[in-house]
């Protein structure tokens, strides 16, 4: 029975036909198990999924009523490594976290879980973090993706008025053609 299911690199890539599934594989009460040579019977859905990549659109989050994905943008700084030298960095950070570990440091982080107040936490409402709304902003639909970045902006993109930001009045055939230049 699998638990804990690691996606490393794994890519979503928009695909319609994709995302019910792995929505359905993320929220469905039971799965159907197949394994070789046996019938299939089905089995309570227990599993917690990850998902490890560097695309920069992940996950399909919804704009609504986002419930399935908790996402944290995590940088590594010494990645990538360009140079040597870099390298050399990163290796004398890690040789240095293991030292202070086995100097106490596992106890120390340890008993800092430990004491750690969580009582006003609710672990089954994923947080609203960066990333999550990242990801939320790559599933818009183009037209909300373009109306979105106008808002940014301060002014209608591809909207060819020059330097002026916000026209007093527009066609709606010159925002109908902005909209068509954009995408």
């Amino acid at each position: 029975e699998t638990s804990f299911f690691v996606l490393e690199e794994a890519v979503w890539g928009g695909n319609k036909n994709a995302e019910s599934m792995l929505k359905d594989l993320v929220t469905r009460g039971h799965i159907n198990v197949e394994q070789k040579f046996r019938e299939v019977f089905r089995a309570d859905n227990y599993m917690r999924i990850m998902i490890i990549g560097n695309e920069a659109w992940q996950v399909p989050a919804s704009l609504r009523d986002e419930r399935r994905w908790a996402v944290f943008n995590v940088a590594m700084r010494c990645m990538p490594f360009a140079t040597e030298a870099d390298k050399l960095k990163a290796v004398a950070w890690f040789d240095r976290l293991y030292t202070l570990m086995d100097q106490g440091g596992y106890r120390y982080l340890l008993t800092y879980l430990m004491n750690l107040d969580i009582s006003g936490t609710n672990v089954n409402v994923a947080p609203v973090t960066d990333g999550l709304v990242e990801q939320i902003h790559h599933t818009l639909s183009p037209l909300y993706q373009w109306w979105l970045e106008c808002l940014q902006d301060g002014r209608i993109v591809e909207g060819g008025f020059g330097s002026k930001k916000w026209p007093r009045e527009v066609l709606k055939d010159d925002i109908r053609d902005a909209f068509k230049r954009y995408c």
